[in-house]
């Protein structure tokens, strides 16, 4: 297997010549994350800190572990790659942003004792790394590129994947990838970026909660109970999907639409004054 890293055409992928089989991975900004989201969805086990899944696995011939060796990428996997990769992470990444190191990343080979070099692309700006065995080596070979062209490695505030920028712009907070999102109602709605889908949701849910807030001001006045319960819970829900100073991820844009669409529904409502009784 082969991993070909193009920057000049912003595309990585890996080819099997045997099979004459090609996996277009993305791009350089999304390929990482992606490839980690696939293997972690692929070996939910593999996420925690043990390793006893992979222990078990082995002892037992591969036979009843936890979920079993899978093909991915041509490879037989069993999750064991994720693994060192979460754990690589956990280790240097910090608040959802790691500085890619080539020194870490020499660590890393070391200890997995990598003893491949990769070359120069041919035809243009990049790397191949012609010897690749494993999906760790396909993430290592990533690290690697990112560590020696000074990228950052960032967790999407909204959709909570890595994603690669250059290091002077490790403030930006959101991936470009497309994003589908699901509302409270169950309709799905792809958005082109999760920028886009984050500034379009929390523009909605705060236009719904100074509505219900008005309401309530008009109804019942800003001193009543059902005033105060209404701010003092919807605030600190409006407060966690802050852009600036919180974390609109899907999870709590999602809380803060179940708590406006569905708890607070019946507060939406404008009532109708009393009609006088006929004489």
């Amino acid at each position: 297997m082969e991993l070909f890293i193009d920057l000049e055409k912003n595309r990585v992928h890996i080819q099997d010549q045997s099979l004459k089989r090609v996996w277009i991975l993305g791009t350089i900004e999304i390929c990482f994350g992606d490839c980690v989201d696939f293997l972690n969805k692929e070996f939910p086990k593999a996420a925690g800190d043990n390793a006893d899944f992979w222990v078990s696995d082995f002892l037992k011939g591969f036979s009843n572990g936890f979920s079993g060796k899978k093909i991915i990428w041509s490879f037989h996997e069993n999750g064991l790659s994720i693994w060192h990769i979460n754990q690589f992470l956990k280790e240097h990444a910090s608040r959802g942003i790691y500085y890619v190191d080539s020194r870490d990343i020499e660590e890393l080979r070391i200890s997995h004792n990598i003893t491949f070099a990769p070359l120069p692309l041919s035809g243009g700006s990049g790397l191949h790394f012609p010897k690749i065995s494993s999906p760790f080596q396909i993430l290592y070979g990533m690290l690697y590129f990112y560590g020696l062209q000074k990228y950052a490695l960032k967790r999407c505030k909204f959709c909570g994947r890595w994603f690669a920028v250059r290091a002077s712009s490790a403030q930006k907070a959101y991936c470009g990838r497309k994003v589908l999102y699901t509302d409270w109602s169950g309709k799905s709605t792809e958005y082109s970026s999760c920028q886009e889908a984050v500034e379009t949701i929390t523009g909605r849910c705060n236009k719904r909660y100074k509505q219900i807030k008005n309401n309530l001001d008009r109804r019942l006045g800003s001193t009543s109970p059902e005033y105060h319960a209404f701010c003092n819970a919807g605030d600190n829900l409006k407060a966690a999907i802050n852009k600036k100073n919180g974390n609109p991820s899907i999870a709590n844009l999602q809380a803060f639409e179940r708590f406006l669409y569905v708890e607070s529904d019946s507060l939406s409502k404008r009532y109708e004054r009393k009609k006088s009784p006929s004489p």
